[in-house]
């Protein structure tokens, strides 16, 4: 792909990065900033683009975690708080919590997470979707 790029005239440059989370798919996630943020800033300078002083990182949604969260699940809720990887949804179920990120909508963020908390072999609800909190279930649902 890179050869392609460049061979189309394009100004490119690879670089190989380091071995990111289990398997790198989250390298552009909010958390892989730090690795590649000075890097693409410093080829946007290098060819007169525009770019920033510094990184533009939205500010952390204001939401807290499910009433009597350990503290285990509360800290899992700030990484999912802190995630710019959408769509995603995070499901909880009794002390079992699960979140999901990186699916192709908000739908299928929420189905994962509560099939995935439900291994637990308890019964899940989504607790928030996206950076918003989910819809409490009504009677009528």
């Amino acid at each position: 792909m890179f050869v392609a790029f460049t061979t189309g005239g394009a100004p490119g440059e690879l670089i190989i990065a380091p071995p990111f989370g289990t398997d790198g798919h989250s390298l552009f996630s909010s958390a892989g900033i730090p690795q590649w943020g000075d890097l693409v800033d410093g080829f946007l300078r290098k060819h007169h683009l525009p770019t920033w002083a510094r990184p533009i990182a939205p500010p952390i949604p204001n939401l807290q975690p499910a009433a009597g969260a350990s503290a285990d699940t509360a800290k899992e809720f700030q990484r999912y708080l802190a995630s710019q990887n959408y769509e995603k949804a995070f499901a909880v179920g009794g002390a079992h919590f699960t979140w999901v990120s990186g699916r192709p909508s908000a739908q299928e963020a929420i189905e994962d997470a509560v099939r995935e908390c439900g291994k637990s072999g308890v019964s899940c609800r989504p607790y928030a979707i996206n950076d918003k909190l989910a819809r409490p279930a009504r009677a009528s649902d």
